[in-house]
């Protein structure tokens, strides 16, 4: 929740970006440290509610993934995009953007950014069960970085298909795991998510 310190950590490094020097580090690394920088960039100006700001930092490393020619780089710009999307309430971006990057992932093989963005581009046209089967993968395989955010996007997405038992059920899951695990960023958009279901009578 330290978004100063990020701030702080994330505009030296940016500064000194130099792009035909560290041009090359998209190969070495499988990310290009600007585009990289930017995406994180889009996401502590999210939590700041700066959503212009986020947006333009993510299309930004997407322009630079093109620029570079850099599937990897590309496919998980396009992901931080999609969140940022998502967090501005865009549904028909997030479809049509959801989509393109799934295509493109397909494409390239990039795996890293397709179940993500899969979560991301159900919870825009509704679909609960493919998620849920997502996110069990995922802690399956111990992929377990940002599910605070991603499961909390299921449950919204059960929410919104009026399914409110499994979106209560699930919101205090991912709730519990984000306190369980410090993954704590994301935390009070749960809670507040969670409080907006409808009473059930009992």
């Amino acid at each position: 929740g330290d978004y100063s310190g990020a701030r702080k950590a994330l505009e030296p490094v940016m500064a000194r970006y130099d792009a035909t020097t560290h041009r090359m580090h998209a190969l070495q690394f499988g990310l290009d440290s600007l585009a990289y920088c930017l995406m994180t960039l889009s996401q502590v100006r999210l939590a700041e509610g700066d959503l212009d700001g986020a947006l333009d930092a993510a299309g930004e490393a997407v322009r630079i993934g093109h620029e570079l020619q850099h599937a990897n780089t590309i496919g998980l710009a396009q992901l931080f995009l999609l969140i940022t999307h998502q967090q501005r309430g865009e549904r028909d971006k997030v479809r049509v953007l959801g989509a393109e990057t799934l295509e493109f992932c397909e494409q390239y093989t990039v795996v890293t950014p397709s179940s993500y963005a899969r979560i991301i581009y159900n919870w825009a046209v509704g679909e609960v069960a493919e998620s849920v089967a997502i996110l069990e993968a995922h802690k399956s395989m111990k992929a377990m970085l940002g599910l605070s955010y991603y499961g909390g996007l299921v449950a919204e997405t059960a929410a919104a298909a009026g399914l409110h038992e499994q979106a209560r059920a699930l919101f205090d899951d991912w709730i519990r795991f984000g306190e369980e695990s410090h993954e704590r960023y994301y935390l009070p958009q749960l809670y507040a998510r969670r409080a907006a279901l409808p009473a059930i009578a009992v």
